[in-house]
């Protein structure tokens, strides 16, 4: 554990190497330079305590921007100032080309009555003209506008997304400062833990690393550093937690007790901000039915208005192609921009120097690490790499379960080249014509690839899945019993066995391995690590790093095994507590889709079709007598029911997406709604066509 006061040498490098990166991001680019020719406007417009001037230092200080104010504002005003007046050359260029290449003329503009002949002559001499200048003045002032305040709106977008992050990650990062100080760390060695495990901690430690770095390079005590920290960090609960623990250590309180209260507290925080996402995804869910209705209803207006004449097909393309995706696709980058996406990749950094292998197909790490030292150890490696290869030769499988993802690079060019050949052997229709001539095309353009490239994916990202989840679900429980186990007075290894023993699945398994890997001379730590870099799962990385942390300083850890008990099962609550309500959303989501499969699935039945029988049935003028202002033979019934069966697949995609997402924050899983999704559209048009 790194601790704050430094070897003479070993700090004087650190410093070095502080100095040499401030040396090369102060180095003269094109954005200095550009902010210092703005510089003079700067320094006549804005004083140093300007009221932007003081909201940009805090924007820039909550999304770590390394930029003084006045370089960032300067910079931005020369943004402006080049976007602004490139919108407007180009854009005056190119009206002023229209106009004389066209011979265009603006018409009555306002309709002001000027009785003076010379007065309206002169108007319509420079009516044109005049118009085109206030175009390219709108559109250079909107550059300008854009490119002075993109900077700014960025830099906010940055410190949002760093605020939801350290907000999510909080109630964790309290537990585990709990657990070290309970487990005999001081607040300082506290501090320092936090701010080492970027890893886990991400965002949340890198506040952490700030208060160091101020102790160390600017010779701050580390209680100013703190309140300098609250004062500028993006997330008002860890202001609040920050300026609360500054008070407790002034007055000598006890960290313990205080971390034990904020734990509870930041458990309850985290609730209450779960409940109000989950209103906000059930307000979304309830938009995204009124919305969803939009296209329904659009589509029954434009096959009447095509009956009555007054309609043309694109109008239905336009709805079809463009409304419906762009509709699904909006709620998803709304949900997307709401729902806090998982920190971190699970992933721990070897505190050991010693490999980190894995039990992955493709890990050479063990081999590489030797590679080059001796021609022995290079024919080692080869040697490994052949053999791993034929494993994976022989059970390809094993590889796509750990990474379902690369399933899609054979299926990919597989679905092409099915559409290739079926293209070229004219198997598949060869024209937009024969493509909305039967539902042949459809099935052979989009089920096939759709089936070969989500199916895999699907399939292998369920065991994926199921492989994580059969730890997450019990180790809470496991906690608990390594908990008791270690209050009894046995060390962490031999807790690990006990526990191993009186339980079964693949968690005892784990931990059987974790005792044979201390047997082969393993650390506890570093076989805790492979162990979490195996599943790499965040929530459980950030348990597995308070674990092998407290280990260090002590073999009896059961209080910190309790906290790690309790926040897991903390963690299981709200992952419980939201998949119950985003249950709900994504009821609502497929319901929706049935309902609107049902109802074209009818119009096409019992109106599209009838009419296309009646149009044959009567002859035109006949037709036209006996319909009045009805056109039968306007509608094609077979084309017509191919693109409602696209308007369906479309629906069945982006409604996939969006259930998938709502589910578990990915679009992995979509292939589990799209899927079946789609059969049932494509069984309930074999009917109807």
């Amino acid at each position: 554990m790194a601790v704050m006061t430094m070897g003479g040498d070993e700090k004087s490098g650190e410093f070095e190497q502080y100095e040499r990166l401030t040396e090369l991001s102060e180095s003269p680019d094109y954005k200095v330079k550009l902010g210092e020719r703005f510089l003079p406007i700067y320094h006549r417009k804005y004083d140093p305590d300007d009221d932007y001037v003081t909201e940009t230092r805090k924007r820039l200080a909550e999304a770590r921007i390394d930029v003084t104010p006045e370089m960032f504002i300067s910079r931005s005003m020369g943004y402006g100032v080049i976007l602004g007046l490139s919108l407007w050359f180009f854009v005056t260029l190119f009206a002023f080309l229209i106009v004389t290449l066209t011979g265009f003329e603006t018409g009555t503009l306002i309709g002001v009555p000027i009785q003076n002949e010379l007065v309206l002559e002169i108007v319509r001499t420079i009516r044109t003209p005049l118009v085109v200048l206030l175009i390219g003045i709108v559109f250079g002032s909107l550059g300008w506008w854009i490119g002075f305040n993109g900077p700014r709106i960025n830099a906010g977008l940055q410190a949002s997304s760093r605020r939801r992050e350290i907000d999510m990650l909080l109630p964790d990062g309290v537990s585990y400062m709990y657990a070290l100080s309970v487990g005999g760390l001081n607040q300082i060695e506290v501090i320092e833990s936090v701010a080492e495990s970027e890893d886990v901690y991400g965002e949340l430690s890198r506040e952490f690393q700030t208060i160091i770095q101020e102790t160390e390079y600017f010779d701050v005590d580390y209680r100013t550093a703190i309140q300098h920290r609250a004062e500028e960090t993006p997330s008002d609960n860890l202001a609040q937690f920050l300026a609360d623990m500054l008070s407790i250590l002034s007055s000598g309180g006890d960290l313990s007790s205080f971390l034990d209260d904020k734990t509870d507290k930041q458990l309850r925080v985290a609730k209450e901000d779960q409940e109000e996402l989950l209103e906000l995804l059930e307000l979304f869910g309830e938009m995204y039915l009124n919305l969803s209705l939009l296209p329904l209803l659009l589509l029954i207006l434009i096959t009447i208005m095509q009956l009555m004449g007054g309609a043309s097909m694109m109008m239905l393309y336009l709805v079809i192609y463009i409304l419906i995706p762009i509709i699904g696709v909006g709620f998803i980058v709304m949900i997307s921009a709401v729902l806090p996406d998982e920190t971190g990749t699970g992933e721990l950094e070897s505190k050991y120097g010693e490999s980190t292998a894995s039990d992955s197909v493709l890990d050479f790490s063990t081999s590489k690490q030797f590679k080059g030292l001796t021609p022995k150890f290079d024919q080692i490696y080869k040697k490994e790499v052949r053999k791993r290869l034929k494993e994976l030769a022989r059970e390809p499988q094993v590889l796509f379960v750990e990474r379902p993802e690369y399933t899609l690079i054979i299926t990919i060019p597989l679905s092409l080249l099915i559409i290739v050949a079926g293209f070229i052997t004219g198997i598949a229709p060869q024209s937009f014509s024969e493509l909305f001539s039967s539902l042949w095309g459809t099935v052979y353009y989009v089920y096939f690839p759709l089936y070969l490239t989500l199916g895999p994916l699907t399939l292998f990202n369920y065991y994926h899945n199921q492989r994580k989840k059969e730890i997450k679900e019990n180790y809470t429980e496991a906690l608990r019993k390594l908990a008791s186990a270690n209050d009894t007075g046995q060390t962490l290894l031999e807790s690990f066995a006990t526990v191993a023993e009186t339980s079964t699945g693949r968690l005892s398994d784990e931990f059987k391995a974790i005792n044979a890997k201390v047997d082969y001379n393993y650390s506890v730590g570093q076989a805790l690590t492979e162990f979490n870099n195996k599943y790499t799962i965040p929530e459980l990385a950030r348990i597995n790093n308070l674990i092998i942390d407290a280990q260090e300083t002590s073999s009896n850890i059961s209080d910190v095994l309790i906290t790690a008990a309790k926040s897991s099962e903390n963690q299981d609550q709200l992952r419980r507590e939201r998949a119950t309500r985003t249950r709900m959303q994504m009821a609502l989501i497929l319901v929706t889709f049935l309902v609107l499969m049902a109802v074209i699935a009818m119009m096409q039945d019992q109106f599209i079709n009838v009419m296309g029988e009646m149009a044959e049935e009567v002859d035109t003028e006949d037709g036209a007598a006996a319909g009045g202002a009805m056109d039968f033979d306007a509608i094609d019934p077979t084309r017509t029911g191919v693109l409602f069966f696209h308007a369906v697949i479309a629906q069945a995609i982006t409604g996939g997406l969006l259930a998938s997402y709502l589910r578990s924050n990915s679009l992995k899983p979509a292939g589990m709604f799209i899927l079946p999704l789609t059969t049932i559209a494509l069984v309930v048009w074999i009917v109807v066509m």
